[in-house]
C-alpha cells in the first residue's frame, strides 16, 4: 500500500510568481523539460515536496532548481 504524500502549499507572493526561488520539474531522459511540479519560496519546504516527488514519481527524472541552478537531481548520485 502507498504511503500517503503531504501537499505543502505556501501562500502567493504579491499574486504573482516573483519571490517563488525554487521549482521542483520533471525531465526527460534527454534532458528536457517535461513539466512542472511545485514552486515554493524557501528552501526546506522545496526540499520537502521534492522527496515526496522521488517517492511518488520513482521512475522519472525529477530536479530541485533554485533559478538556473540544479540544487539536487534523481538521476545522480548526491556527494
Amino acid at each position: 500500500m502507498r504511503r500517503p504524500i503531504t501537499v505543502i502549499h505556501e501562500p502567493p507572493h504579491r499574486g504573482s510568481a516573483e519571490g517563488l526561488h525554487y521549482t521542483v520539474d520533471i525531465y526527460d531522459a534527454n534532458g528536457n523539460y517535461v513539466m512542472l511540479l511545485a514552486q515554493l519560496r524557501h528552501l526546506k519546504p522545496a526540499m520537502a515536496a521534492y522527496e515526496a516527488y522521488l517517492i511518488e514519481m520513482r521512475d522519472e527524472t525529477i530536479f530541485l532548481r533554485q533559478g538556473a541552478r540544479v540544487v539536487r537531481r534523481s538521476d545522480r548520485p548526491e556527494g
